[in-house]
Order: structure tokens, then sequence, then C-alpha cells
């Protein structure tokens, strides 16, 4: 099984996204396999994932910036093609997020420990009102990368 959590294979925007624990049989894009389109990530967690993060294997990669991708040395670099990384991106750093449960809200998500680097390191550029739980989003004034607000 390839692209443990997502097999990109035309456009695809990932915008406030927490992709984590995921496994691939072949250890290619267990985070996100990309085999064609365009993909756009801001705001976006890739990290914890069982195999490389992100395979980009052919298309087209953009980052929007305020990602958080990897969380050991050379994971965001594991990704078979050259990936940009925007200036603003969090590489091969502890996300310091805990298991998927309930943290409020009736949908399962992936929490924020304190002192996680995601903590007011995001974009208040084109984010939704509420998080994944239906938290506010922007909590301290800036809000935080991925799907859940701390």
């Amino acid at each position: 099984k390839q692209g443990g959590a997502i097999t990109a294979i035309g456009n695809t925007t990932l915008q406030n996204v927490t992709i984590t624990n995921n496994i691939s049989g072949d250890f290619r894009g267990a985070g996100i396999l990309i085999e064609g389109g365009r993909v756009v990530i801001g705001n976006t967690i890739i990290s914890k994932n069982s195999g490389a993060e992100i395979t980009f294997a052919f298309g087209e990669f953009l980052s929007n910036g305020y990602n958080l991708i990897g969380d050991s040395p050379g994971d965001s670099s594991n990704t078979e093609r050259f990936v940009p990384y925007s200036s603003s991106d969090r590489l091969d750093i502890p996300p310091l997020t805990s298991d998927i449960s309930l943290f409020g809200g009736v949908i399962p998500t992936v929490a924020l420990f304190p002192g996680s680097p995601a903590i007011n390191a995001g974009s208040n550029n084109n984010v939704p009102a509420t998080d994944q739980r239906g938290s506010p989003r922007i909590i301290g004034g800036i809000t935080d990368i991925g799907a859940f607000e701390h």
C-alpha cells in the first residue's frame, strides 16, 4: 500500500490539516504520496508517519508556508524529488502531538501538547473561523499549525 494517508493524483490543497500516525506498506508516502496534479500545502503538519512523510513522484508541489514537516533529521528531504519548502516551514522537529482522541467536539483529532513548535506558528491568512473540533481558530493572536488550535 502506498500513500498511507493521501495519494494525490490530481490538484490537491491541504490547508490547516494534520497528517500523522499513518503507515505505508512500502514506506513511500506514509503521509502523502504525490503522483500528479498540483499539491499545495499551508499551515499543515505532516509528521510522525511510519515511512516517508512526503513522497514526491511527479506533478507539482507548492508550499504556502507555515508547515511542520517531519519529526526527525532527514524526514523532510526523504521525498524522492526535491520539495521546495518555504522559509517559514519548520522541518524535522518533533511536533509534540497526542494520539488521536476526543478533545472536545464530536470529531477525534490530534492535540498539540504544551511547548509544541506548532503553537502560534501559523499564518492567519485564509484560516477558517474554527478548528477541527469547532473551537475558535485563532487564540493568542496567531493561529497554530495543523487542524487543532491549542
